[in-house]
């Protein structure tokens, strides 16, 4: 579901054997960027709690993770992502830049979809609808999204981390590069690193479609309770809830 990859310079740090996890993965991205750089995975989707397993959600699963290791740049790969060659020689470079946060690759989906690619943008009616431009250029992006980017760990902890009113899933990582964008640091995309992702395979398979469906129309909700406060938006908003409540009540539906 979601996974920690801690970046380090060679010779750094701990031997990274000491937080591998999946050793598949670890082998995948040492091999594909000719190991300039280490890599270490560490899984932590399931947490101790009352002597069984308890679902930590992505905001900690990711907490979780990055607190085994110390290094000053971390990435989350998401279980249903392949890392592609190449991936982190094309990103690294970017945090030469000290406003760069979060640098994220270019997604590719099955058949060719560009339901997703990385390359976000924002448009508001009534609520944040992110939206996915061709993946064609580097540049400034609405947020870097969880499933395959590379973020600064010192701005991440700057910025309070993952918001936990999220839980369990979705707008975390968009909250968060609006936090960072608000602060002055940037999230950008590279179309050179790249990986393809098998969308919603762990989460459809564990929650279902619709309730993935309605947990993002919630936190979506959320966001702009926590963070608009333009009088001109909110009540765009109001009159998003209000015709959103209508539309419930008549055919009951929770999807977007």
């Amino acid at each position: 579901f979601a996974s920690a990859l801690s970046l380090a310079q060679p010779g750094d740090g701990d031997d990274p054997a000491d937080f591998v996890h999946d050793a598949d993965l670890h082998q995948q991205v040492h091999r594909r960027d000719d190991q300039t750089h280490r890599v270490a995975r560490r899984d932590v989707l399931l947490a101790p709690e009352q002597g069984g397993q308890a679902f930590q959600g992505f905001g900690g699963a990711v907490r979780s993770g990055i607190a085994a290791s110390d290094t000053p740049l971390f990435a989350l790969i998401n279980t249903d992502v392949e890392v592609r060659p190449g991936y982190l020689a094309a990103i690294l470079p970017h945090f030469d830049d000290p406003d760069t946060f979060a640098v994220c690759s270019r997604i590719d989906l099955p058949n060719g979809s560009q339901m997703e690619t990385g390359n976000v943008a924002p448009a508001w009616s009534g609520v944040l609808e992110p939206y996915h431009l061709p993946p064609t250029r580097t540049g400034p992006i609405l947020y870097a999204g969880g499933a395959s980017s590379v973020y600064d760990r010192a701005k991440y902890e700057a910025l309070g981390r993952f918001e936990e009113i999220y839980r369990p899933l979705y707008f975390e990582d968009i909250d968060l590069g609006y936090r960072a964008w608000r602060h002055g640091w940037r999230s950008l995309f590279e179309p050179e690193a790249s990986v393809f992702h098998q969308r919603r395979a762990w989460i459809g398979t564990r929650f279902g479609d619709a309730y993935a469906n309605e947990t993002f129309l919630r936190n979506g909700l959320f966001f702009v309770w926590k963070n608009v406060r333009d009088g001109g938006m909110l009540g765009q908003h109001a009159a998003y809830v209000c015709a959103r409540l209508f539309r419930e009540i008549l055919n009951g539906e929770g999807t977007m």
